[in-house]
């Protein structure tokens, strides 16, 4: 089964939802606070809180963002993710998120390169977020962030600000998986609506998951039957008819 990564904003019912995903078998939740400004650094007490949900086994990663707004970060904003970042591998998290560009819109890829260098340092694995999908190149990106040692890259497939969601970013998507390189996390109003027909354009046997935040929620609170949902589809096989999202069983 494709993996599956869910966004949890970790202000409410943190607890309660990272328990349950546990329950279902989600492979990877990410951590962020402040939904309302595209997600923000957690606090380390809030990671220690989900590790120990969460239990011992990997998957657990934190949002590495300082702040609201664009993803150009100077000098002392990298210092200052240094240092959020070792305060959450501390607290129990073992991977980050993050998304760093230039004024110009390019991968700053110096500061990219020191944040996953240290991240080496303390036992983390790196994520780049959907800052490539605000960034003028995205192909050159995706290819400069196979060189920069990025383990995942979250996309929707089309731009930033855009709104549009994943299921209209087939072709960069392909092009992405195309390219080989880091896992691709694909994210962006995916939900059990669309999510088969998704995988269905996707090269089988490719490197990419699932990222989902909304369309699971209900007002903060993780949802069993929404779970389920998703879980249905992506136990699928590829030949099913998929014209009925929802009439696959679990297999």
């Amino acid at each position: 089964m494709i993996a599956l990564e869910l966004c949890l904003q970790t202000e409410t019912n943190l607890a309660a939802n990272v328990s349950l995903a546990r329950e279902f078998g989600v492979a990877r939740l990410e951590l962020c606070s402040r939904m309302d400004l595209s997600g923000l650094t957690p606090s380390p007490a809030e990671v220690a809180v989900a590790r120990q949900h969460w239990g011992d086994g990997p998957g657990l990663v934190a949002m590495l963002r300082p702040r609201g707004g664009d993803f150009c970060y100077d000098a002392a904003e990298v210092a200052l993710l240094r240092q959020h970042m070792a305060q959450l591998a501390a607290a129990g998290a073992d991977s980050v998120v993050l998304g760093l560009l230039t004024a110009e819109h390019q991968l700053h890829q110096s500061a990219i390169r020191e944040l996953v260098e240290f991240a080496a340092v303390l036992g983390l694995t790196v994520a780049f977020h959907r800052a490539i999908d605000a960034s003028a190149d995205p192909a050159l990106s995706w290819l400069q962030l196979s060189r920069l040692g990025v383990a995942r890259v979250l996309s929707a497939g089309t731009p930033w600000h855009s709104q549009l969601p994943a299921n209209q970013g087939i072709a960069q998507l392909q092009a992405f998986l195309a390219a080989g390189g880091p896992e691709l996390v694909i994210g962006g109003g995916v939900n059990a609506g669309n999510i088969g027909a998704i995988r269905a354009q996707l090269p089988e046997g490719s490197a990419y998951s699932f990222h989902l935040h909304s369309a699971v929620q209900r007002q903060g609170r993780l949802q069993a039957d929404l779970l389920q949902a998703v879980f249905t589809q992506l136990s699928c096989p590829l030949s099913s008819p998929l014209s009925s999202p929802l009439s696959c069983q679990p297999g």
